[in-house]
């Protein structure tokens, strides 16, 4: 498994305003993750059961990223 990138300032990285992806948040999942949601997500792709995930992102933003295309 591969994981490829963590995006802590994700505000800049949308062009958006400080306070501008609490915004957006609050219309999706109405909540940040945890961060005991980060680290499952981490260490399925630690383990065996993610085998046959090679070159894979996991996008981690509550259905965010989705929601913009």
């Amino acid at each position: 498994a591969l994981v490829t990138k963590a995006a802590p300032e994700f505000e800049a990285a949308l062009g958006l305003p400080e306070g501008g992806f609490d915004t957006l948040i609050a219309d999706k999942q109405g909540r940040y993750g945890t961060p005991e949601e980060v680290a499952a997500a981490v260490a399925f792709f630690a383990s065996q059961q993610s085998s046959w995930c090679t070159g894979s992102s996991l996008v981690l933003d509550g259905g965010l990223v989705g929601s913009l295309l």
